[in-house]
């Protein structure tokens, strides 16, 4: 009896779930300096920041 309660739980689940939507953005700023940088400068090639004691690679992103 317990199995067929459960059974009919899942199958009624199927039936009243909604199909599932998923949203997907992609955004590639290749070439642009991080909007955290120092102001004044066009162009750099690595940040340091001596927070963490090391250096950002601003085209590797990394």
């Amino acid at each position: 009896m317990k199995k067929l309660f459960y059974a009919a739980a899942i199958i009624a689940g199927l039936f009243t779930a909604g199909a599932a939507q998923a949203q997907v953005s992609i955004s590639v700023n290749i070439g642009s300096q991080p909007s955290w940088g120092p102001a004044g400068y066009d162009y750099a090639r690595y940040y340091y920041m001596p927070e963490y004691n090391m250096y950002y690679d601003v085209p590797a992103r990394c």
